[in-house]
C-alpha cells in the first residue's frame, strides 16, 4: 500500500522519492556518498533499500556535525525533508574544518513499509545495548502493560479499555514508573512495544560500519537523532544523552536551557531511563570523540492519542493485525500520527530543524 501524506513541497511521497531526493540534492552540493544496501529484500515497488551517508565538508575535520533519519520508519519523513532542506540552502557553506555528515534511512525497511520496527519487529532504538541489559528478568509492571496492548481490533471501545487499563495501572505505580517501564526498551517479549532484538539488526551493525569507517578524525561530534511524536504539537521535545556534566552543559549552550534541563519527562512524568538508543549505540561507537548527543522529536497528536498510535502499531505486526480486512485503514492512520498531513505541520518541522540544525554547527564550530 501507498500512502501519500505529502502536504509541503519538501517532504516526499514515499521512502524512494525521499531517497532519491536526498541523493541528488547531496551529488549536486559535491557530497561524497557511500550507501549500503539492505541485503534482505527491496521496498514495496521492488526498490532499492539502503542507509546513505551524504559527507559535506573538510572529511578529515575533527569536528563533526551528524544528523540521522528514519529509525523509526515513518518518522523518517521529517527526518529525510530537514535534511534535504539543509542541503539545498546550507551545505554549500559549510565553515573550514568542519564535517557535515548526514545519514538518511537508518532503517530503511521500516521507512519504506510504514513500521517503526525493523523487519524482525525490533525497535531499533532500542537495539544499540550491551548483552547485559538483554539478560535482566522480565520487569512484572510490564508484562501487565503488554497484556493490556494485546486486542483483536481497533476502534473507540478498545482505546478507551486500554485509556482505562492505563490509568489504573498509574494511579498504583505512578506515572514515571509507568513511563519508564513501557519506555525504557525491553528484551524479552517480541510481540510487544520497545522491543530491543536478541540481536544486533543489520541497521545496527551497517551504522556502525558507516561512521567509524568514515568518520575516524572526529574527535568532536554533535549528533541528532530526528523523530516525531513527543511533545506539543509542531514544536520540538529534546531528549539529551550525555555522559558528562560538560557534554550537558555544552547542549544547554547550543539549545537553551528550557529544552534541555527544564524538559524533564513527558506527561507529567521523569524522563524514563532508556536503553540501547541510537544515540547511545553512536556515543559508544565513537569512543575516541566526545558527542554532544540528542533524539528530537516534534510533537504531533496529544499523549494519549500517541499511545493509541503505539497500541494500533503493535497491532498491525501480530496475526490478527497482518490478517485484518481493514489494515490499510489502521496502516494510514497510524502513519498520520507520527506525519500529519498538515502544510502547517511539515512547513514547522522543516522550519525548526533548520534552526536546530544552525545552532548545533554553530556549537561545533566553536567547541575549543
Amino acid at each position: 500500500m501507498s500512502i501519500d501524506y505529502t502536504k509541503h513541497p519538501g517532504f516526499s511521497a514515499n521512502y524512494a522519492l525521499a531517497r532519491a531526493r536526498f541523493l541528488e540534492a547531496a551529488r549536486d552540493k559535491g557530497a561524497t556518498i557511500y550507501s549500503e544496501i539492505y541485503p534482505e529484500c527491496g521496498g514495496p515497488q521492488g526498490e532499492e533499500l539502503a542507509q546513505d551517508l551524504a559527507l559535506f565538508g573538510d572529511h578529515k575535520a575533527e569536528h563533526w556535525l551528524v544528523v540521522l533519519s528514519g529509525t523509526h520508519g515513518p518518522e523518517g519523513y521529517a527526518g529525510s525533508a530537514i535534511q534535504l532542506d539543509w542541503i539545498n540552502r546550507c551545505a554549500a557553506d559549510i565553515p573550514p574544518s568542519l564535517g557535515v555528515a548526514l545519514l538518511h534511512g537508518v532503517n530503511p525497511w521500516g521507512y519504506a513499509y510504514g513500521q517503526r520496527t525493523s523487519q524482525n519487529g525490533v525497535d531499533l532504538n532500542r537495539n544499540f545495548v550491551d548483552q547485559a541489559a538483554r539478560i535482566q528478568p522480565a520487569d512484572p509492571l510490564f508484562k501487565q502493560i503488554a497484556a493490556a496492548m494485546v486486542i483483536d481490533t481497533p476502534g473507540a471501545e478498545v482505546f478507551a479499555g486500554f485509556h482505562a487499563s492505563t490509568k489504573q495501572l498509574i494511579e498504583k505505580h505512578g506515572i514515571s514508573v509507568y513511563a519508564d517501564t513501557v519506555s525504557r526498551g525491553q528484551y524479552h517479549d517480541r510481540s510487544a512495544v520497545m522491543y530491543g532484538g536478541s540481536e544486533r539488526e543489520w541497521s545496527n551493525i551497517t551504522l556502525e560500519k558507516l561512521l567509524t569507517t568514515h568518520l575516524t578524525h572526529a574527535r568532536k561530534i554533535g549528533l541528532i537523532d530526528w523523530h516525531t511524536g513527543l511533545g506539543e504539537r509542531g514544536e520540538l521535545f529534546f531528549i539529551c544523552f550525555n555522559t558528562s556534566k560538560e557534554l550537558l552543559d555544552r547542549a544547554v549552550e547550543w539549545w537553551g536551557q528550557p529544552v534541555i534541563r527544564d524538559a524533564g519527562g513527558f506527561s507529567g512524568a521523569a524522563l524514563p531511563k532508556y536503553t540501547g538508543t541510537v544515540c547511545q549505540g553512536v556515543i559508544g561507537m565513537m569512543s575516541k570523540a566526545q558527542v554532544v548527543a540528542a533524539v528530537i522529536e516534534m510533537g504531533t497528536y496529544p499523549f494519549q492519542e500517541m499511545a493509541d498510535a503505539l497500541l494500533v502499531e503493535n497491532w498491525l505486526r501480530s496475526p490478527n493485525g497482518l490478517n485484518a480486512p481493514d489494515r490499510d485503514k489502521w496502516m494510514a492512520w497510524t502513519a498520520e500520527r507520527f506525519n500529519p498531513a498538515s502544510y502547517d505541520w511539515q512547513e514547522s518541522a522543516i522550519r525548526h530543524g533548520g534552526e536546530v540544525m544552525a545552532q548545533a554547527l554553530a556549537g561545533v564550530v566553536a567547541w575549543e
